[in-house]
């Protein structure tokens, strides 16, 4: 009986597993992000992986979004433990001068979201673990079409 137990619980233990993917690995500096939808998995790349402030970084996404995208705005939080740190808002498509080449897109293109040369912002982070929720919204009813959550591990001082 404890043994169809012990299997019931490690079979419910390993369903819910939520998969984690490397974007960076090096000895100063570690990424990961979960999804929080696998049918919208991306194809990521960030470089250089190393921290320091005001560092510019190169990151692309390749992804098939699942709203068109002519009015795009992103939400992103940055945590440190439980602590909220950063709450920000971003337009990046209004249909105005938009400054992003995928801005424009319909649904169902493969689409390259590609931001060269920018710094994560002014914020400078210390050693320690940041979780950074990011959210995409789309449309004039501001339907979330896609959303993502990084871990970054910062190992020494910039």
């Amino acid at each position: 009986m404890v043994s169809v137990i012990l299997l019931l619980l490690l079979g419910f233990g390993t369903v819910g597993a939520i998969p984690k993917y490397i974007l960076c690995d090096t000895p100063q500096l570690n990424v990961f992000y979960i999804l929080c939808d696998e049918s919208d998995h991306p194809v990521l790349t960030m470089d250089p992986c190393i921290y320091r402030k005001n560092q510019l970084f190169n990151m692309s996404a390749t992804m098939i979004p699942r709203a068109d995208l002519d009015n795009v705005h992103a939400k992103i939080e940055i945590w440190q433990d439980s602590n909220k740190v950063s709450d920000q808002r971003y337009d990046l498509c209004s249909g105005v001068d938009d400054e992003f080449d995928f801005c424009g897109s319909v649904k169902g293109e493969t689409v390259d979201m590609r931001v060269y040369g920018k710094s994560i912002g002014k914020m400078s982070f210390l050693k320690g673990i940041y979780v950074i929720k990011v959210h995409l919204f789309a449309g004039q009813q501001e339907e979330m079409f896609f959303c993502m959550e990084f871990t970054m591990s910062i190992k020494s001082n910039p």
